[in-house]
């Protein structure tokens, strides 16, 4: 983001000390660019952050809300913090065409029932032909539950 002129400085969360520790390594040619976090989420508050902050992205976050309760305390928490606009990617596991062609990745998404329009899990194996495979349980929400739970959050609007 900042090597591209989208963002002068960038702050990066995770509850993982690991996955910092990673985005460390990676970034270090631009680390006046970047501040790190290890936070979980849902205790986020404006002071972590040096008050609230005109955008927030979110890359496979919401997914590991093991329930609607948890959902809506990211989402508050991430509220509290966004000043103006939040975008958050998660996968939908009804588009199974597009499941069938990540597993050419490394990712096999595994469901453990039909997934309907209701709470709902599934895991994503990352097999990576060796002794680094994982596997990872993610939650499904149903668009109208993000909707009502993002409104509940006291965002205008979820698209």
């Amino acid at each position: 983001m900042t090597n591209h002129g989208i963002a002068k400085f960038v702050i990066g969360v995770d509850a993982s000390k690991d996955m910092i520790d990673l985005s460390i390594q990676e970034n270090k040619e631009n680390d006046q660019r970047y501040q790190y976090l290890v936070k979980d989420v849902c205790s986020l508050l404006p002071d972590d952050v040096g008050g609230t902050v005109p955008v927030i992205i979110s890359i496979y976050l919401l997914q590991y809300a093991t329930t609607v309760d948890e959902l809506f305390s990211m989402l508050s928490a991430i509220r509290r913090v966004c000043g103006k606009f939040f975008i958050g990617l998660v996968p939908n596991p009804s588009l199974i065409d597009n499941a069938k062609k990540m597993k050419k990745y490394g990712m096999d998404i595994c469901f453990h029932k039909d997934i309907e329009d209701n709470d709902d899990s599934f895991s994503i194996i990352f097999d990576f032909d060796g002794p680094s495979s994982f596997t990872v349980i993610n939650f499904w929400y149903s668009l109208e539950t993000y909707e009502n739970i993002f409104r509940k959050a006291a965002f205008r609007t979820c698209k």
